[in-house]
């Protein structure tokens, strides 16, 4: 009895084994076949499947005369070049027998199908996911060189398709949905107006952009803001405007955020409301005054004053009123 189970056990290892392929092989017993890519005698087990030499492949996988697995089969079955490769030289069948050559595209171009006959570097003809293309690939002329297609990495946090044809910064698209979109001016992933954060860094994660509570304004997703007293937020949410915008008044600006009178003028344009001009008047005839400084006439002072003057004056009057006191 045990001698009947020894021999069952072997007769089951015996089937296992001759029913694997080689590694790098595929199919059923009596048929393994190298794999694409691979060439070999045969793909049984107790044999092996080489590996072409970079950037070259096979054809599909077979064992007929000119297949990759067969008793003749040598390294010339490498005879094409893998996809983002260009072919230099075709693969030789004689002495020296050898493998296609093939070179790699320059960085960001690709080739859209395999290459099987000799060609030359404008065979690079597209750009593969994540790059741009601003000058397509040119074929060789006499006199002008080849050259592939030029192509541009999409920024930080984004990505495209493949790219057959020119285009610019707006085919790369920012991982975040809620991001301003590419243009000749938004060259970086940025939140949308209105939004605060830093955009998403994982394409299809979740938005790392935060809408503003409702009145307040962002760019850049900078942390939201309030518009200053006298202004109203822009329908964009990308700042503010004052309701005031008549002669003297300074547009409102991101780096101040305040409505004021512009230098030369005086007046308070923070007070003002929807409808309100001439918050600011000039300075009388020979006066001037410091941007948003001068609330009324007498914060005017003679232009031929400099401002160390104008300020050591202030001074003087505050130490005074301090004595006083």
């Amino acid at each position: 009895m045990q001698t009947y189970m020894i021999l069952i056990v072997y007769l089951k290892l015996v089937s296992y084994v001759i029913s694997q392929c080689a590694q790098n092989a595929q199919g059923t017993t009596g048929n393994c076949l190298c794999m694409q890519g691979y060439y070999g005698i045969n793909a049984e087990i107790g044999s092996s499947c080489i590996q072409c030499p970079s950037g070259t492949n096979t054809t599909e996988p077979s064992n007929s005369t000119n297949g990759n697995t067969n008793a003749l089969t040598n390294i010339s079955v490498c005879n094409q070049c893998s996809l983002n490769f260009y072919m230099n030289a075709a693969a030789s069948t004689s002495q020296p027998i050898a493998s296609a050559q093939c070179t790699a595209c320059p960085t960001g171009s690709g080739t859209q199908i395999p290459s099987k006959t000799p060609t030359d570097i404008s065979f690079c003809s597209i750009c593969v996911p994540n790059y741009y293309m601003t000058v397509a690939a040119f074929n060789p002329i006499p006199g002008v060189k080849a050259f592939p297609a030029i192509c541009i990495p999409c920024p930080a946090n984004s990505s495209s398709p493949l790219q057959t044809q020119t285009g610019a910064l707006v085919n790369c698209n920012c991982y975040d949905v809620n991001a301003l979109p590419f243009s000749a001016t938004q060259t970086t992933c940025t939140c949308l107006n209105g939004y605060y954060g830093n955009v998403s860094s994982v394409e299809g994660g979740p938005s790392g952009c935060t809408r503003c509570p409702p009145g307040m304004f962002s760019v850049g997703g900078i942390p939201c803001q309030k518009c200053p007293s006298g202004s109203q937020i822009l329908s964009d949410l990308s700042g503010c405007s004052c309701y005031d915008n008549s002669t003297g008044v300074n547009p409102w600006s991101f780096y101040t955020n305040t409505c004021q009178c512009r230098a030369g003028y005086y007046g308070d344009p923070s007070k003002a409301v929807s409808g309100t001009t001439d918050s600011c008047s000039p300075c009388p005839n020979g006066y001037t005054s410091i941007a948003g400084i001068a609330l009324q006439q007498s914060d005017c002072y003679l232009s031929g004053t400099t401002f160390r003057a104008v300020t050591r004056f202030y001074v003087v009057i505050f130490v005074s009123i301090l004595i006083l006191l």
